[in-house]
């Protein structure tokens, strides 16, 4: 339904909901660039009736992209502003930084020149992040070693199970079923399942799935991985030493020692450090006191476990109802730690799986004192303190119109130990008077002409049915024919309208 020019004079400007709206991401391949377009962000639709040009509509970058940059087309050179003229005309692209990376954003503050009463209403509530997604070459998958760092102490003929605190692989373009890490090399160490078969190798589903067990034969030892998807690999190795005491070096660093004096006792320079993820009642050392020529018996020293027990209370998942961004409060997460209670900033939710059909923000303070939202990826963490104060986000990265199901999967991490692989849901529930929008294929045979029906593309609101459609790319094999309304026929090119009576 189209408003006539007086029509749309009169119409309330009240009826603005927001200045722009975010479409699909930008998909860029790895390395390379992607224009920006209509279809990534876009006007309001009454802009036209209210006298806005496109040229008014200005676009400031407040906070750039962190994998890439955004540039003009013709010249190349970087871009902090720009109007909506330029995104019609596809005027600026961004460009990827090759870097190994699934994602990236860009928030812009949006400002209309011909409406300043428009910025006023929406001066709180106008940047908006503009997602980026990166479609990954063929690379090689990535391992490094995990936050327990390269050296694990581990007693002669004990087990660890093995996780990504130990090995980190990671690889965006191929599914972790299909990424293996082969054993090189092993000296007195092996790679066995849970029932004790020896591994030489196993899939990156195996090692999040905690499938994965390293065993020791006894002494120290050294085990090499290599990390392969259907191309390439990229090597790494991890060192198993029996259990030592930590002695501090001239750096005050803590180092692995096996002997030690009494003044180091004495000036509480001796340090125990439990480096196992199995859960013992105890540990033990042996150690003989040496004077001189004279040498006590052996004696040994015990230590008794107190055990750390985390929980992880998801009390409510996150419901969408009619809106695409919710808070995630501590109604839906809450994590506790027994019997040491560590403080909130200490309890790290660690992104394993982010959002498939959303993304996670989290809301920091700006130097000028005003709030914007911060992108948390793959690899990324936000505490316990972020959810209790309201500053984690859920936003969808478009309207749906229907019923979505999304998740997250997350490991709690905190100083003393980390839990199993959790997982978050989140559900979109579209309102009474979303826009629904019937889009079917229309199949047609070769050489001949096939109706469009409303059975084939229609759009209602739960208020009005008659809508204008606007033409952007005609088909590549094809030509639409309209009818007029005394009957004739014409051919639609790209600007050329419908409407839903055409139906």
């Amino acid at each position: 339904m189209e408003l006539s020019a007086s029509q749309a004079q009169e119409t309330s400007r009240g009826s603005i909901q927001q200045l722009i709206y975010l479409g699909e991401p930008l998909q860029v391949v790895e390395n390379e660039a992607a224009a920006i377009q209509w279809k990534n962000l876009y006007l309001f639709p009454e802009h036209k009736a209210f006298g806005v040009l496109n040229e008014d509509v200005r676009f400031q970058i407040i906070d750039g992209p962190q994998h890439g940059r955004i540039h003009s087309k013709s010249d190349g050179a970087p871009l902090q502003s720009f109007n909506y003229a330029d995104v019609l005309s596809q005027h600026l692209e961004y460009r990827h930084d090759g870097s190994e990376t699934s994602e990236d954003s860009f928030d812009v503050q949006v400002t209309i020149d011909s409406l300043p009463e428009i910025n006023q209403r929406f001066r709180m509530s106008n940047i908006y992040a503009v997602t980026i997604s990166i479609e990954p070459r063929d690379d090689p998958p990535q391992i490094s070693i995990g936050s327990k760092g390269p050296i694990i102490s581990l007693a002669a003929g004990a087990r660890i199970q093995l996780s990504e605190l130990h090995l980190r692989v990671w690889d965006d373009d191929t599914p972790t079923h299909e990424v293996w890490m082969e054993v090189q090399s092993a000296q007195g160490v092996r790679i066995t399942d849970k029932k004790g078969r020896v591994l030489t190798r196993f899939n990156l589903a195996q090692l999040l799935n905690s499938k994965v067990y390293l065993i020791t034969d006894g002494g120290s030892g050294e085990i090499e991985f290599l990390a392969r998807d259907s191309s390439s690999a990229s090597p790494s190795s991890i060192t198993c030493v029996p259990p030592l005491s930590l002695c501090p070096s001239k750096e005050d660093r803590f180092q692995l020692c096996s002997n030690f004096e009494q003044s180091d006792i004495d000036g509480l320079r001796i340090r125990y450090r439990h480096m196992s993820s199995n859960r013992p009642q105890g540990d033990s050392f042996s150690f003989q006191v040496h004077c001189a020529e004279t040498s006590s018996i052996v004696h040994v020293f015990h230590f008794t476990f107190i055990p750390t027990s985390i929980r992880v209370f998801i009390q409510e998942s996150l419901l969408l109802n009619n809106t695409d961004q919710g808070v995630i409060s501590s109604r839906n997460l809450m994590a506790t730690a027994f019997p040491q209670n560590f403080p909130r900033h200490l309890l790290l939710y660690h992104i394993v799986e982010p959002p498939k059909f959303g993304m996670l923000l989290r809301r920091i303070q700006a130097a000028d004192g005003s709030s914007k939202l911060r992108r948390i990826g793959v690899s990324s963490n936000f505490t316990q303190e972020h959810v209790d104060s309201q500053s984690v986000v859920y936003k969808l990265h478009f309207v749906h119109y229907s019923v979505v199901n999304d998740f997250f999967s997350f490991r709690l991490i905190t100083p003393a130990v980390s839990s199993e692989l959790l997982r978050f849901e989140i559900t979109y529930i579209p309102g009474g008077n979303a826009i629904h929008l019937l889009n079917r294929t229309l199949i047609v045979s070769e050489g001949s002409t096939q109706q469009i029906t409303n059975n084939t593309l229609w759009l209602k609101t739960a208020d009005d049915s008659a809508f204008t459609f606007t033409l952007t790319v005609p088909p590549f094999n094809g030509r639409l024919v309209a009818g007029s309304d005394v009957g004739g026929k014409f051919f639609l090119d790209s600007g050329g309208t419908f409407t839903s009576s055409t139906f």
